[in-house]
């Protein structure tokens, strides 16, 4: 019996499209389940920094736990790229104060390119909080390894277990 992923209701199919009367939409091919299955949530475990480098809809795309691990290091890389800015904005003040102007034109370059990389690592932090907030209604000020241990966890023990009442194959329609 096809289900729906939602409610666990049985669907009409109709050609290419599922329609699901308790939840009054139609379903993709991926929201059709069989026998009141639930959906298993898909988590890739590995996050690394170069996710960076996605569009938004690409990142849109990823996992509600594969956000809060991205935006970890996000905070982290945009913590090291504002020490660097702070670092280069004090030599090139240091120079200025020599009276170096060679050096001080050097580092002006220099801190163009590194404030480029803050804004840049900025913008994609919000961008990820933006979405995180969407789903989560809240995003975590502190993103901590437990903490994306214990949410890892909450993901994988997800109820399995058929929508069905009881023994029966009841359907509750309203």
């Amino acid at each position: 019996m096809k289900t729906c992923m939602y409610c666990g209701t049985e669907v009409t199919v109709k050609e290419t499209v599922a329609h699901c009367e308790f939840c009054q939409m139609d379903l993709a091919a991926s929201e059709v389940m069989k026998n009141s299955e639930r959906k298993k949530n898909v988590v890739k475990p590995i996050v690394d920094l170069s996710n960076i480098m996605k569009s938004t809809k690409e990142l849109m795309l990823m996992s509600t736990y594969e956000l809060l691990a991205l935006l970890q290091l996000v905070r982290k890389d945009r913590s090291m790229a504002y020490d660097n800015m702070i670092q280069v904005k004090t030599l090139r003040q240091k120079a200025k104060d020599e009276n170096n102007e060679v050096m001080v034109k050097s580092i002006e370059e220099t801190l163009e390119s590194v404030i480029e990389d803050y804004a840049f690592v900025t913008r994609k932090m919000w961008v990820i909080e933006n979405i995180l907030a969407e789903r989560m209604d809240t995003v975590p000020a502190r993103i901590t390894d437990s903490y994306l241990e214990r949410f890892f966890e909450k993901v994988q023990s997800r109820k399995s277990t058929p929508m069905l009442f009881g023994s029966s194959k009841a359907t509750v329609n309203h």
